[in-house]
């Protein structure tokens, strides 16, 4: 018997990047959302456009560094979409 697992990952900019739970005083647990994954990638390009700037002001650089993350977004997006994950296991029963 062979059983196929077929999934797709989508990148939601708006998903958080590294969630976590904080621990209250009274001993409940809260999620924290932390950076979504749209500014995590903005953040790691920036350095280096402020570094290699073009245009010589800050404000230009990070617009350009949410443009990078979101054009990365949308080709994470594409790449999953077209090529599926396939994982088939053999059962020997």
């Amino acid at each position: 018997m062979k059983t196929h697992f077929k999934r797709a990952m989508q990148t939601n900019k708006n998903h958080s990047a590294f969630p976590y739970e904080s621990q209250q005083d009274d001993g409940s647990f809260i999620g924290e959302p932390g950076l979504t994954k749209r500014e995590y990638f903005a953040l790691k390009v920036l350095p280096v456009l402020i570094e290699f700037s073009p245009y010589g002001e800050v404000s230009a650089d990070v617009k350009l560094a949410v443009r990078y993350a979101d054009e990365l977004i949308i080709e994470l997006n594409k790449t999953s979409c077209q090529s599926k994950t396939s994982l088939e296991v053999q059962d020997d029963d």
